[in-house]
């Protein structure tokens, strides 16, 4: 068995989420073997990564930051690891999630998949 990445294209309604998918979404982002959804709300795409109750938690990919380089943990200056997380955790509601989304799963071993 090799690592495997598993993208899943899917569309859960129409025009919006059917809410009888929402439990199901959910669950996707719980797996551990979980790496997030790409989807978001019409007109903007997000990358999901938890949930908690109704709101997903997201990244927004289109905000870039410079790469901070590699060395020991104690010499990082406050502003390097500022620029490894948010200000703020971002959310949405999962009734406004747009009905296309990409799943991903990465299964590293047999017993992961």
């Amino acid at each position: 068995f090799r690592p495997t990445l598993i993208l899943v294209a899917i569309r859960l309604g129409i025009d919006e989420l059917n809410p009888l998918y929402h439990p199901a979404v959910k669950m996707c982002l719980a797996f551990p073997q979980s790496v997030g959804i790409a989807g978001g709300r019409p007109s903007a795409s997000l990358y999901f990564v938890g949930f908690d109750g109704d709101d997903l938690f997201y990244l927004d990919p289109h905000c870039t930051r410079a790469t901070v380089s590699t060395k020991a943990p104690a010499t990082y200056t406050d502003e390097d690891l500022a620029s490894y997380h948010c200000p703020r955790p971002r959310s949405i509601r999962i009734h406004r999630l747009d009905p296309s989304m990409l799943i991903g799963f990465y299964c590293r071993d047999r017993q992961d998949f």
